[in-house]
């Protein structure tokens, strides 16, 4: 899978990015370019995910990387406020909460398909799961 990683400006981090105090990152793991195959040799593709993590004290705006032409980000979890619904985003800046993660992925335009109250539940309590430092981000 494919990992790239952006300053809350959007942009890819540099590697002097990664260097002093990094408050807010995001992480985009791309899901349709799995290198691996399934056991009748298709390529595995998957959902491609957006995580956003800010540790600071303060809000951070954070401008999500375009998607592809015909996709756009769907919300599927922000550990501040955890009575959000799924929700497609306008492309601009996305208001991070202090000490809190968020999650997205891509969607086509078109498409109709969200994701279930049930499924963001079993994803909080996978965080949770994971204990310090990314359970302590879900508000209880």
């Amino acid at each position: 899978m494919d990992v790239s990683w952006f300053n809350p400006d959007g942009k890819d981090m540099a590697d002097d990015h990664w260097t002093g105090h990094t408050h807010c990152l995001g992480m985009r793991l791309a899901g349709d370019l799995i290198a691996e195959r399934d056991e009748r040799g298709e390529p595995i593709v998957g959902d491609t995910l957006l995580v956003l993590l800010n540790a600071h004290h303060e809000s951070i705006p954070f401008t999500l990387p375009a998607p592809k032409d015909d996709q756009e980000w769907e919300r599927l979890l922000d550990t501040r406020d955890p009575a959000l619904d799924a929700a497609r985003l306008p492309s601009e800046p996305y208001e991070l909460l202090d000490r809190s993660m968020a999650v997205f992925r891509t969607v086509t335009k078109d498409a109709s398909e969200h994701i279930s109250a049930g499924q963001v539940e079993v994803l909080r309590a996978a965080i949770q799961r994971a204990g310090p430092p990314l359970g302590s981000l879900v508000a209880h």
